[in-house]
């Protein structure tokens, strides 16, 4: 486990998407295309969470369920992003679970802040031997706003990081305590895979390839 400063994000910005994408190439979003959605089990949760990805991992997610897909496997590469809208691709991934379809949760590479609540949510966490993961709390604006407003904006934050460190304890070998400390502090906290999976953040580690 090793902790680090953090450190100022680059905000990436995309042109508006279609309502509706399974997949990314190149950075943009692949058009849709039914039989490409029929065929397809695989959804990709690429770069940063905002509404915009949101709006297409959500939406491949209830298609491909509506295609009665026994199991769909969500890649994820990612370095995080908006609270609320992680919060949300995860409620989706459960109402997925609900239906009776298995949602495979594969990291290759990062799987940062935000995103790790996406993870939790699947019901089976996977990463390529190299990944990172990594938590750290949540930041808010408090200084914007009326006494009312700041007061309220921080209760919604303890309570979501109180909810949240019981998600992860359920779904880790580490306590209510371990988590609540990560994610009531900003500093970042990186997990490597082998790590993970000592926690419990993760299942297992996807095979690695024989280069030879």
């Amino acid at each position: 486990m090793i902790k680090e400063p953090a450190k100022d994000r680059l905000v990436r910005r995309r042109p508006t998407p279609p309502d509706f994408a399974i997949a990314f190439a190149d950075g943009m979003p692949v058009p849709p295309n039914e039989h490409l959605i029929q065929e397809c089990d695989l959804v990709y949760l690429v770069g940063e969470i905002d509404e915009f990805l949101v709006r297409l991992v959500a939406s491949a997610l209830f298609r491909l369920a509506v295609h009665n897909r026994e199991e769909i496997t969500l890649l994820i590469s990612s370095e995080g992003g908006d609270v609320m809208g992680a919060l949300a691709i995860a409620d989706a991934v459960r109402y997925v679970r609900q239906r009776g379809v298995k949602v495979v949760g594969r990291v290759h590479g990062y799987a940062a802040s935000a995103a790790l609540l996406v993870l939790l949510a699947c019901s089976e966490r996977l990463a390529t031997p190299d990944s990172v993961l990594m938590a750290h709390g949540m930041e808010g604006s408090f200084y914007i706003g009326d006494v009312r407003s700041i007061e309220a904006e921080h209760k919604l934050t303890q309570d979501l990081v109180r909810r949240m460190a019981t998600q992860f304890a359920r779904r880790t070998n580490k306590d209510v305590g371990f988590w609540h400390a990560i994610l009531s502090d900003s500093t970042p906290v990186y997990f490597l895979t082998d790590e993970a999976l000592e926690i419990g953040l993760i299942d297992g580690k996807v095979p690695e390839i024989d280069d030879a």
